[in-house]
């Protein structure tokens, strides 16, 4: 009796592997389905790191007004992540760049100014008991949210540091040093032409990028809420770099989060036409304090608007110490 059972059970063991052994199993993802889609939930890719490319620069029509020209920049290929951001702070802390005392619990301060929200459920970045900070809640490479454009100042400065290069920003003053070497914000001049170019000439200013297969290029609020969405709460935004890449490598420039530009924002001004480089008004020359209380210009539209507002001629604002979960950035460098 034990034998045949022990035969018996020998036998389906040895059909389940011929079984096995003679099927082919195919892994292929579906047509027209993104990196994010197809990835399998908790495979998270590995972090993204910062890539900068150089860019030529040129002609713009800015903001569908005036021709401007903007000269050789780089501008990363990427908007600026949790996990960059999450490694960058951590760096800071350690070396005394960086006060890791918080000013409330859910926010990071600089100086006595808090730029960045944080330890809250839809916020990227958490302080768990190691005391360092960690991402949590988002993934590593969705764009950083909540980052104050006072914040995305802070983190040029500290990324600079690290690497050797001189700050760009005063953040006392909020003035930008162009002789400086290091990392910057772009303006909106030079996000312009970055968003417009392609290899057959400009997208014209009152379109998108990428009109006739709009949802492969951008995330926006129509398609946020495709297979694969790795987000909680209102969080809509995506990991960055799975929409199609433009002609220049960029990724992102229209959708997922919309991007802080340098340029102080005001109502109906355009630059000269012909204006080499323009970096926006002149910013106002009363006491520090009322520089906080500007806004500056966002560009490129982000996952909680409807496609039809992510046109290249189009921006927002925001205020320097405000934050918002559709706003990020992407780093820009380069002497001007």
């Amino acid at each position: 009796m034990k034998n045949s059972l022990f035969l018996s059970v020998a036998f389906v063991l040895i059909f389940i592997s011929y079984t096995l052994i003679g099927q082919e199993v195919v892994d292929t993802p579906e047509a027209g389905v993104s990196a994010e889609e197809e990835r399998a939930p908790g495979d998270a890719p590995p972090p993204i790191e910062i890539t900068m490319l150089d860019l030529p620069g040129g002609d713009v029509e800015f903001m569908g007004q005036v021709n401007v020209s903007v000269g050789a920049f780089q501008l990363s290929a990427y908007e600026f992540t949790n996990r960059q951001a999450a490694d960058l702070f951590n760096w800071a802390m350690m070396e005394g760049h960086l006060d890791p005392q918080l000013s409330r619990k859910s926010f990071l301060s600089y100086h006595g100014r808090e730029f960045i929200k944080i330890n809250t459920p839809a916020t990227a970045l958490i302080i768990p008991n190691t005391a360092l900070l960690d991402v949590r809640w988002l993934e590593d490479n969705q764009p950083l949210p909540y980052i104050t454009p006072f914040g995305a100042m802070v983190i040029c400065n500290l990324l600079s540091i690290k690497e050797g290069l001189t700050p760009c920003y005063d953040l006392e003053a909020l003035t930008w040093d162009r002789s400086a070497d290091g990392y910057r914000l772009p303006t909106s001049a030079e996000f312009e032409w970055a968003l417009r170019y392609t290899d057959n000439g400009m997208i014209p200013a009152n379109r998108a990028p990428g009109i006739r297969d709009f949802d492969e290029h951008c995330w926006h609020l129509g398609n946020r809420f495709t297979t694969g969405k790795s987000t909680l709460g209102d969080m809509g935004s995506h990991l960055v770099g799975t929409r199609k890449v433009s002609d220049l490598g960029l990724y992102d420039m229209a959708g997922n989060m919309s991007e802080i530009c340098w340029d102080r924002y005001q109502y109906g001004w355009y630059p000269e036409a012909g204006a080499q480089n323009p970096d926006g008004p002149v910013p106002p020359e009363d006491e520090v304090e009322k520089r906080f209380r500007v806004n500056l210009v966002t560009r490129g539209g982000s996952w909680n608007l409807p496609a039809g507002r992510l046109k290249t001629g189009a921006g927002g604002f925001i205020l320097v110490d405000k934050y918002d979960a559709g706003v990020g950035f992407r780093l820009a460098k380069g002497t001007r």
